[in-house]
């Protein structure tokens, strides 16, 4: 089947599956099933290698990989943290992916029970709401809903957050918190103590989940 967008990409299904994608430039990508499913979920493009290959060599990383290992279920609510290219967006998405596959990769509707996003976008959306005077149940919907049942928010403090923007990420948390069949992974370079001077209601929700500290230089910078 055959796509065109205009000035978008060209896209083709083959048959075994892949996409070929032709770009307005000449040049052309074969992509899998999955870098479909990963686009449509919101994964940026410098992410979506990420989703299928974890980082076993540094602290924090080598926790997850074992807990994998082990079989142990994760808790339905991860905050990892640590300092700018420590590998935090790299092993969310990763173990993010590694749910969302158990769950429900063979659903019709996968798009929609899974979302990748980020701080920003999350904050700029609720604003958004905020000045269309929406309450925060309903500013929250999208990411609440039963049926959003994986969730990552990339460097969730990456801007300079609110007092408000504090209140509706600890609301999002309990919400989805209390229910078992949604997952939800959070990254940002604050610790819990940092975040308990914003918002002690935050980090308390934050503590009684499961907390990954990502250590060591940066990756760029090796």
């Amino acid at each position: 089947m055959d796509t065109d967008f205009g000035t978008e990409p060209r896209r083709e299904t083959l048959s075994s599956g892949h996409i070929l994608v032709t770009y307005p430039d000449g040049r052309t990508v074969v992509e899998t099933p999955e870098h479909v499913f990963l686009a449509e979920c919101g994964v940026p493009e410098k992410y979506r290698e990420f989703a299928n290959n974890p980082i076993s060599d540094r602290a924090g990383h080598r926790e997850i990989m074992e807990t994998e290992t082990l079989g142990i279920m994760m808790p339905n609510l991860i905050y990892i943290s640590g300092g700018v290219g420590t590998g935090k967006s790299h092993m969310a998405t990763w173990l993010w992916w590694q749910i969302a596959k158990a769950k429900f990769y063979e659903a019709s509707d996968f798009p929609h029970q899974a979302r990748w996003t980020d701080g920003y976008s999350f904050t700029s959306e609720m604003k958004r709401f905020s000045e269309e005077k929406f309450s925060v149940l309903e500013q929250l919907h999208e990411y609440t809903r039963h049926q959003m049942r994986t969730l990552l928010i990339d460097d969730v403090f990456a801007d300079r957050a609110t007092d408000v923007d504090y209140q509706n990420l600890a609301q999002l948390v309990e919400i989805r918190r209390n229910d078992i069949a949604q997952h939800t992974i959070l990254t940002g370079m604050l610790s819990l103590y940092e975040i308990k001077k914003r918002s002690e209601r935050l980090a308390d929700r934050l503590a009684g989940g499961r907390v990954i500290v990502c250590e060591g230089p940066s990756w760029r910078l090796r």
